[in-house]
């Protein structure tokens, strides 16, 4: 079944997930209907019994497991490339990617650059800490908008986790301008209006949570957004709220939220998106 929680209230109903059938059931009718088009996988394997893989899963699948390691030190990109495809390669990856940072106004391809880079394991350890609770509060957000909106997601060009809420309307098409990336890339991502938070490394010591709007409606950037410690970066032309500020509240979680709904609030009521169709007017969290 494609919602083992089927039982709980908010999801009414499911869809069979065995192969070649499409029907969905409505718990509350206890009548078979239409449903939406899922994405895929929309069944289980043919070989695959129920209720479990068993049978799908050889039994000697570590003889069939292959690994290689790369170890994360002190080196040039180059190196780091070289190791990381080599090693894709051993275990018959075949992959072709971008070699070259983009986002960024200096793109060394990644063959090319042989300066040493620094890296430390502990820094590296509290980011991605930072990424996970980050993560987990996106989330909470996330669920309280009915609309379109994306999953939370790593953008790997400005190394930033983002979502974001669409109205629905289409946008301008979007200036461009953004370094070492394709223009078409910026007008497909904002080829609708959006509102978008997240969090990066960047705008301050610790990094930042961000927020910003596309296109900015008038007086976005006047938009009185909470906690105290968030305000308008006007050379980013985004709302920032310190890393530092949430980890050191009495409340991060709420903390943040708050930057995250009065942000959106600020796009949304300024550029009339109809909220009252959009938002979650009751969340469980």
């Amino acid at each position: 079944m494609r919602a083992p929680t089927a039982d709980k209230p908010g999801i009414p109903s499911i869809q069979s997930y065995e192969p070649g059938e499409e029907w969905f059931y409505d718990y509350r009718t206890g009548e078979f209907i239409s449903g939406p088009v899922l994405a895929a996988p929309t069944s289980h394997p043919d070989r695959q019994p129920v209720p479990g893989p068993s049978g799908a899963v050889p039994s000697d699948r570590q003889h069939h497991r292959q690994a290689r390691h790369v170890e994360l030190r002190a080196e040039s990109v180059a190196d780091f490339y070289d190791a990381t495809m080599t090693a894709l390669a051993e275990i018959g990856v075949t992959i072709s990617i971008l070699p070259r940072p983009v986002e960024t106004p200096l793109a060394v391809p990644f063959p090319d650059d042989h300066a040493t880079r620094p890296y430390d394991p502990g820094a590296a350890g509290r980011f991605w800490e930072a990424l996970l609770q980050a993560s987990r509060v996106m989330g909470l957000f996330r669920a309280r908008f009915q609309g379109k909106v994306s999953p939370v997601h790593f953008f790997w060009g400005a190394a930033d986790l983002a979502v974001t809420r669409f109205s629905g309307r289409p946008a301008p098409k979007h200036p461009d301008g953004v370094p070492n990336c394709a223009d078409w890339v910026q007008q497909l991502a904002y080829s609708h209006e959006v509102s978008r938070c997240g969090f990066w490394p960047g705008g301050s010591e610790e990094g930042s949570f961000y927020a910003y709007a596309y296109p900015p409606p008038d007086g976005f950037s006047d938009w009185p957004v909470r906690p105290s410690a968030a305000f308008f970066d006007t050379s980013l032309g985004e709302f920032i709220l310190p890393y530092r500020a949430v980890r050191t509240a009495s409340d991060p979680d709420a903390a943040l939220l708050e930057f995250f709904q009065t942000t959106y609030e600020a796009a949304a009521n300024l550029a009339d998106w109809g909220r009252a169709t959009l938002d979650v007017t009751d969340p469980e969290t």
